[in-house]
Order: C-alpha cells, then sequence, then structure tokens
C-alpha cells in the first residue's frame, strides 16, 4: 500500500493543488496529513475540498487547529478520516493518531504538555500490539532526532520517543518544526519522517 503523507501546509493553496497532483499520480492509496493544514484554522473546509480526489484523507489537528475543527470537517466530508486520539484501519495497516504540540511561545490553539500526551498515547499500547502494521500519526516529533532539533537544542516529546520504543511502529509521520521538512531517521525498527509540505510518498 503506498500512501501520501504531509504536513504543515498551512494554508498554501499551491501546496495543496501539487498534493493532489502527487496523489494521482502515484496511485497512492490514502492522503495523510500529520496537522497543520491551515494556519490558525482558517479556511479549513475549502482546503479540505480541494484534497477530495476520490480517497481517504486521514488527518489529526496540528497546533493550528482544534479538535472539533477536524471532528466537524470529518461529519460534513465522508473521505475524512479524524485520526486525533483514534485509530483507523485501512487495507490492513492501523494508523494511531495524535493531534497537537507541545506548549509553545506562540499560543497557538491546540497545545498539550508532554505528560497529557503521554496519556492520550498510553491507551494506544494495546493496539500497536496486534502484529499488524502500524503508522503513527502525530504533529509533534520524537525527543532527541534529528526532527526535533532547533538549533543546538532537542525540543520534542520524550512522551511520543517512549512510545515509539515501546512499541515500534513502521512508521511515524510528524511535523511541527518547518525547518526540518524532509528530514527521515530510525529510531530501532521505526522510520520517523517529517515529510514537510511538499510531501512523500510511502510504501508500507
Amino acid at each position: 500500500m503506498k500512501l501520501l503523507v504531509f504536513t504543515d501546509v498551512h494554508g498554501e493553496i499551491g501546496r495543496i493543488k501539487n498534493l493532489a497532483e502527487i496523489a494521482r499520480k502515484e496511485d497512492v492509496s490514502a492522503l495523510v496529513c500529520a496537522g497543520d493544514l491551515t494556519f490558525f484554522g482558517s479556511n479549513l473546509d475549502n482546503l479540505i475540498k480541494r484534497l477530495d480526489i476520490g480517497l481517504p484523507l486521514i488527518i489529526i489537528p496540528g497546533n493550528h487547529e482544534l479538535p472539533n475543527d477536524i471532528k466537524n470537517a470529518a461529519k460534513k466530508f465522508k473521505f475524512v478520516k479524524n485520526l486525533h486520539n483514534s485509530v483507523f484501519e485501512l487495507d490492513g495497516c492501523m494508523f494511531i493518531g495524535l493531534g497537537g504540540s507541545k506548549i509553545t511561545p506562540f499560543s497557538t490553539p491546540f497545545e498539550l504538555d508532554d505528560m497529557e500526551i503521554g496519556k492520550f498515547l498510553g491507551k494506544f499500547g494495546r493496539i500497536a500490539g496486534k502484529g499488524k502494521k502500524i503508522v503513527l500519526v502525530v504533529h509533534e516529533p520524537p525527543l532527541n532526532t534529528m526532527l526535533d532539533r532547533i538549533d543546538s537544542m532537542h525540543v520534542g516529546s520524550r512522551a511520543i520517543r517512549e512510545f515509539i520504543g515501546k512499541h515500534e511502529p513502521d512508521f511515524c509521520i510528524c511535523g511541527h518544526f518547518h525547518e526540518n521538512a524532509g528530514k527521515e531517521e530510525k529510531l530501532g525498527r521505526t522510520t520517523i519522517l517529517n515529510p514537510g509540505a511538499e510531501g512523500k510518498v510511502i510504501e508500507i
């Protein structure tokens, strides 16, 4: 199964058009957005409509969308699958999702402390142990990787890293730090990827 994964589009229509074209060209099974499709939640419905190409859009809120924004969009548009704090199965692959970011200095709409992130993720351990392919979709990157490094500091989530270390999903798709778009790293058997707004096709 091929997936087009992307994040941090922030309302840029040109990038959304490019993503739709890539998805058609590459014959993917679904699009997966790791948050921040919008800029501070604006124009969400219109952006989502532009990704209606007859495929599921599996999506979590970033720190720029509220959980209810994505929940309501999934009610309006049947192709939208709200993965926040939830699980979705497609072709034998299990998707686990948690949106939002750690606390930022910018008071963005959806921020969590790391303890809250850990509590949310804790309930998914039993899903990750079922022997199926697992894709973890989060907005915040795991701590102490190339994907959470800003200047000389690592600022990602310890809770997400601990979940990956314990349950070893096949992929972790994340974003949030635009500086690290396109970076990829292995943590044990898990491939951690920030596909950025340009997106990347992966095969499960």
